[in-house]
């Protein structure tokens, strides 16, 4: 055995030197040196990452997975009011014959050009209007139109009746009920007539 070793001596130093040369060089290099220079490509693998230490800039687009979609913001507060714009220019004059709107103690309420009275029939819920020269009811159909009641819940109808008895003749009369009860009563209210 002694005989062999001194044979060989130089080549087991040399094995010793080869085999504890990457031990030796672990222990004797300075902290911090080894850096990207030092890397081979390749050398760094997945199984030698940390768990957790890697951020998501770390990776390319698209190879990490979307999260789910997170829960709606709080609205926001709503924006200011904008200024008024001015007023528009008067549009042109109507073609009506005539027109007016009646409130329920037979009265115009505003201008009403074409007609020249109001009065009120023999019962309520009955109307008499006097047209101008030149405004005949039965050559000139007028449209009538139930107008809001004083009563919050209370539905107004309006009807033309032409020809008959409770106004005089070439006069328009009007009837206005209150369409809350069934069947609808004759009663007072307001209307607005227009004569095209």
């Amino acid at each position: 055995m002694r005989a062999y070793i001194r044979s060989n001596a130089i080549a087991l130093v040399a094995l010793f030197v080869a085999l504890g040369g990457t031990s030796y060089a672990a222990l004797t290099l300075p902290k911090n040196s080894v850096g990207t220079k030092q890397l081979r490509n390749g050398a760094v693998t997945a199984a030698k990452v940390r768990k957790g230490s890697l951020l998501a800039k770390d990776f390319k687009a698209g190879q990490l997975p979307r999260g789910p979609q997170g829960l709606a913001g709080v609205q926001g507060p709503p924006g200011q009011q904008g200024q008024k714009g001015d007023p528009g220019t008067p549009g042109a004059p109507g073609t009506a014959r005539a027109y007016a709107l009646v409130n329920v103690a037979a009265q115009f309420i505003g201008p009403h050009p074409g007609f020249t009275a109001v009065s009120q029939g023999a019962f309520a819920g009955a109307f008499c209007l006097t047209p101008a020269a030149g405004i005949d009811p039965t050559q000139h159909p007028a449209v009538v139109s139930g107008e809001r009641s004083t009563s919050p819940n209370q539905i107004v109808l309006a009807e033309l009746d032409v020809g008959l008895v409770q106004c005089a003749s070439g006069q328009y009369e009007v009837r206005t009920f209150n369409a809350t009860s069934s069947p609808p009563t004759l009663a007072n209210e307001g209307f607005s007539i227009v004569v095209p």
